[in-house]
């Protein structure tokens, strides 16, 4: 094994003395090139990995001499060539790995006959050819994931008759017309999520010899199955598309359909017709409903599958449960986070097979019925609703073993346990508002093993000593004196973190000779006056883990002590570093597994400081002020498995701006590496996967990483999630998260970077969904949308044009030279909207002939979208300032007409001139500090609209408020001008009027209106902006670019017309 080292040239002899080497590593080094006769002495070599290297390209004579080998993995590599002949002397090979490099065609691997699996994912290949891979018959796995695949041959895969699995998720496939398997084939997985499929067409499939087990389109853009012919798939995963109810789907023939996936997409309300046409129904056991639209679902939705066993609805909108009455066989029945008020016994009456039922977060008030007496429940959820009232509801369910109330309304479970609950061994009853355990009937729970009564008023231990209890939770109750009379004599894990506890009572003393974890955190022991040393820690004997965290510890003295201490917290007190680990004895360091001592207030980390402790997996350093932090010590001193070094973004914490190795070596143990809320600005210059090769979890949110390069967590083979929440993230690009094979899980705040994931990733947050104004696919992801911008841009522009022509013709008739010149202002304001929605409408179709997410920073740093931005906010700005203007002058001439301060038109010249350079100068200074600039430091962040919404820079924050204010202002002076106006007509309606003097009323009357209609259109804006900032500190961005596109410009199109 010469992986993680520095060869960058291996000589062609370098083997020669190496004959019977049957396994060569070469993972992570530096080779640029596999040279001719490089392995040619190895006639026994089997296995070879050159994997993460820079290879960019292989020969024909590269692997001379290596017929014997049947490994090859060269992922990670820059290949961009290979010779037609690279692999004409691999006779033998059965496993080829090119993941992640620059292939473009498949020819070099037609002649490896013996071929078993070819993994080809993120790589360059645009087509797949007739034929190109007949000679591999014995193949069985062929993944060409997130490739460029636009194109398959009708005869692409013939001569495959052993494939078990075909990955093509991620390609820009749109249609699978041609995509054809072999005769008699049984595929265990064909994978074509996230490959932009818009409709499934009947002649798609028409291989009736062809069986699937998995059949994978989720993730794409369907939104109606018409009839047609399924591979006979075993299991359809279509979730995450956009189905919709009133589309009739059709499995007609679904002979073997057992798992139905329709995850997250937009049924409303399913009917008696969505499964009518199956086959064979009652084969299907697994149905997915969940993250829907849905508020109803018919009663005779399942007659024809009433046999189904696991049935998911999480997150829809249901109260009527009506419908589960037919499905008997039911055993697994998730209902969480739906909007159910009220249970009815007759629902559940046939349920008798069911085990688990999940009714979380919903809006249950009460229980007054036995519901689930026919059942077999074995657990019970029913955390997160608002029940306060329970009246022995689970009388006869003899198997109930788990049973969670957590996050409800309760004073008193009193009623609960009044009938025998003979299995139950789990209760949960957290965040409630129960105040004594005393009138329970204890001996109807004889089984209870783990109580959990955390968040409650609980003053007083009573009425448990006659339990057999391994955990009691009592954490953040009301408890100040510390009595164990009524504790069970078996308990073991005792939580009573975050009371108030001033005393302990020496009746507690044998329960802390033979107790093995205790949590006493955030009790303030020292300041109530209780020795922690000789109260607590020298009683015990049998202590395996200890929580004194925010007792005001300031050191102990040294004890040799007896117990196998393997989990210490001595977090938020006030210890020096050293304070801290000296409470830990000698006899106990060679023990001790966990340490968590955050919030310390320490800077930094000698060397060598954790030698002692040769058995530290999970160090917690949290809240702490470190600025700096050689990993490569920690690591030559503890075989950690979990690091944490964050802060509370409350909370001045670390501050470690890079990460530090000052020698190469690998923490093979860590799994999970948690450096969230530092300052570092980069991930991707230290190549993570030499230093932790199986990190599984990387969080590394609210740093001030700017960019992931390309291939950024290459080495990270592990690796399955990362977050990265709170970063700005401004550079992506579609190969940025090429690499570790197993991620799968992607969480961040930056738009359009899902658009650019590979498809392995299958969660990833914040989604582009249809639910924004864009998408991944189209910049206007709605039709409606579209229409809607296409019909107020054309009539915003003509109307305006017309406004202008008619009023330019009519001038030397009219009198109100002075009120034409003013409305002819406010037709070109409005002009400018419709330019603007014109310009967002064009890019829309220009834009369309590609995928728009990976190119939206290409429209974003435009030109035309720099131009749309300033016309947008010129546009609604000088609408308002001459929409005051006009109303001083209607004011002045309807109010005062008499008045020796009538407006002139060299006063309106003056004032539009104002108009004009303010509104200019503010809509362009934002634009300009935008040009060429990241999505955090932008005036629209990243919204394609181009609409002014960055609520996070300070400064533009300053702008945004300022914009809010002047025009806000400007409202209140116009409807108090108004209202005079309005008062003055009235006073005057019986007199009789010069004809000007009612002109001026007309005309008044007509800007009236304008008035209203662009009042209606600002005040949802003002809405969104104002309860943001007062309510929550902060505007809600999405809300606010649908309201400032569907609202504003509005007023711009109805103007003209009134």
């Amino acid at each position: 094994d010469l992986s993680y080292n520095r060869i960058d040239y291996i000589a062609s002899n370098s083997f020669s003395q190496a004959l019977n080497l049957r396994k060569l590593f070469l993972t992570q080094n530096y080779l640029t090139e596999i040279s001719s006769g490089m392995f040619a002495d190895l006639k026994s070599l089997q296995s070879l990995k050159l994997d993460l290297n820079s290879i960019t390209a292989i020969q024909s004579e590269s692997f001379n001499g290596t017929t014997r080998l049947r490994s090859l993995y060269l992922q990670s590599n820059k290949l961009t060539d290979i010779s037609t002949n690279a692999f004409h002397e691999l006779k033998s090979l059965q496993t080829l790995d090119l993941t992640d490099n620059n292939i473009t065609s498949l020819n070099p691997f037609q002649n490896l006959t013996s071929l078993m699996f070819l993994i080809l994912d993120e790589n360059e290949i645009e087509i797949v050819h007739n034929y190109i891979l007949k000679n591999l018959r014995i193949l069985q796995t062929l993944s060409l994931a997130t490739n460029k695949i636009a194109t398959i041959k009708s005869k692409a895969f013939s001569g495959l008759n052993q494939l078990k699995s075909l990955q093509l998720d991620g390609n820009p496939l749109q249609s699978i017309y041609e995509l054809n398997l072999p005769e008699g084939i049984a595929l265990k997985t064909l994978g074509l999520s996230n490959a932009r499929i818009r409709k499934l067409k009947r002649h798609n499939f028409i291989n009736s010899s062809v069986t699937i087990d998995i059949l994978d389109f989720s993730n794409n853009l369907i939104q109606i199955l018409p009839d047609f012919t399924f591979y006979y798939p075993q299991k359809l995963n279509l979730s995450y598309n956009q189905l919709y109810s009133q589309y009739h789907s059709n499995f007609s023939i679904q002979s073997s359909l057992t798992l139905l996936d329709l995850t997250g997409n937009k049924y409303e309300e399913i009917d008696g017709h969505l499964f009518i046409s199956l086959k064979f129904p009652t084969k299907l056991q697994s149905l997915y409903l969940s993250a829907n639209r849905l508020h109803a679902i018919h009663q005779e939705t399942f007659s024809k599958i009433h046999q189904i066993r696991f049935l998911y609805i999480n997150g829809n909108k249901l109260k009527d449960l009506r419908f589960i009455q037919l499905l008997p066989q039911l055993k697994i029945l998730s209902l969480q986070n739906n909007e159910i008020y009220d249970l009815n016994k007759e629902d559940f009456a046939n349920l008798t097979q069911l085990n688990e039922l999940y009714l979380g977060k919903n809006k249950i008030t009460r229980l007054t019925q036995n519901y689930f007496a026919n059942t077999k429940l074995t657990s019970l959820s029913l955390e997160n609703n608002l029940i306060s009232v329970i009246k022995s509801e689970f009388t006869e369910i003899l198997s109930l073993k788990s049973l969670n109330l957590n996050n409800n309304h309760l004073q008193a479970i009193t009623e609960l346990f009044k009938t025998e609950l003979p299995a139950l061994k789990y209760f949960y009853v957290r965040h409630n508002g129960i105040t004594s355990f005393k009138d329970v009937n204890i001996w109807n729970v004889k089984a209870l093993q783990v109580i959990d009564l955390y968040g409650n008023k609980i003053k007083y231990i009573e009425n448990l000593h006659p339990l057999l209890l391994d955990k009691l939770n009592l954490g953040e109750n009301r408890i100040q004196e510390l009595s164990c009379s009524e504790f069970p004599s078996s308990i073991l894990d005792l939580d009573l973190s975050r009371n108030n506890i001033s005393k302990i009572n020496p009746n507690c003393d044998v329960y802390l000779n033979v107790i093995s974890e205790l949590n006493l955190n955030y009790n303030d022991l020292t300041a109530h006056g209780i020795n922690i040393q000789t109260e607590i820690v020298d009683k015990m004997s049998n202590v395996y883990s200890l929580k004194l965290a925010g007792n005001d510890i300031t050191g102990l003295p040294k004890q040799n002590s007896k117990y196998f201490l393997a989990n210490l917290d001595v977090s938020s007190n006030p210890l020096t570093l050293t304070n801290a680990l000296e409470l830990i004895s000698k006899n106990t360091q060679q023990n001790l597994l966990h340490l968590n001592i955050n919030n310390c207030n320490f800077s930094s980390i000698p060397k060598d400081t954790f030698r002692p402790f040769p058995n530290l997996k999970t160090l917690f350093m949290n809240k702490n002020n470190i600025r700096s932090l050689d990993l490569s010590d920690l690591a030559r001193n503890v075989g950690l498995l979990l690091t944490e070094l964050l802060y509370n973004r409350q909370i001045a914490g670390n501050k470690i701006p890079n990460l530090t190795f000052s020698s190469k070596i690998q923490f093979e143990s860590i799994i999970s590496l948690n450096i969230s809320s530092n300052k570092l600005s980069t991930i991707c210059r230290q190549n993570l996967g030499i230093y932790f090769p199986y990190l599984v979890k990387l969080d590394i949110r609210y740093n001030t990483i700017n960019s992931v390069t390309p291939r950024c967590f290459r080495g990270l083979l592990r690796l399955k999630e990362s977050y990265m929440q709170g970063n700005h993230l401004a550079y992506i690009t579609t190969k940025s998260f090429f690499g570790p094979p197993n991620l799968n899980t992607i969480l961040t705040g930056r738009d359009y970077l899902c658009c650019m994931v590979p498809a392995k990733v299958k969660t990833c947050i914040p989604t582009m969904n249809s639910e924004t104004l864009s998408s991944c696919q189209q910049l206007l992801a709605h039709s409606s949308l579209q229409a809607f911008i296409w019909i107020i841009g054309s009539l915003a522009l003509i109307g305006n044009l017309i406004v202008l022509i008619q009023n330019y013709s009519q001038k030397r008739q009219s009198r109100s030279h002075i009120a034409i010149y003013l409305v002819n202002n406010l037709a070109i304001s409005d002009l400018l909207m419709g330019f603007y929605l014109l310009i967002i409408a064009i890019a829309d179709i220009v834009l369309s002939v590609k995928i728009y997410g990976p190119i939206s920073e290409s429209w974003l740093l435009h030109p035309l979208c720099y131009l749309a931005c300033s016309l947008v906010i010129a546009s609604s700005y000088t609408s308002v300032l001459i929409m005051v203007i006009i109303t001083v002058d209607r004011y002045i001439s309807i109010v005062t007409p008499f008045s020796n301060r009538q407006f002139t038109m060299k006063l309106a010249y003056t004032l539009m001139t104002a108009v004009w350079c303010i509104g200019i100068i503010f809509s362009i200074l934002p634009t300009w500090f935008s040009v060429q600039q990241p999505g955090y430091l932008r005036i629209y962040t990243y919204n394609s609209m181009c609409m002014p919404n960055n609520y996070e820079n300070i400064y533009y924050m300053i702008w945004m408020i300022w914009y809010l204010l002047i025009t806000f202002i400007a409202w209140i002076i116009m409807i108090a001008l108004y209202s005079r106006i309005y008062a003055s007509v009235r006073s005057s309606a019986k007199r009789v009027q010069r004809s000007s003097t009612r002109e001026n009323k007309i005309l008044a009357i007509r800007l009236s209106f304008i008035l209203l209609s662009d009042l209606l259109c600002w005040l949802p804006y003002y809405y969104v902006n104002l309860a943001g900032l007062i309510e929550i500190g902060r505007v809600d961005v999405i809300t606010l670019q649908f309201i400032g596109i569907f609202t504003l410009p509005i007023n711009s199109a109805v103007n003209p017309f009134l």
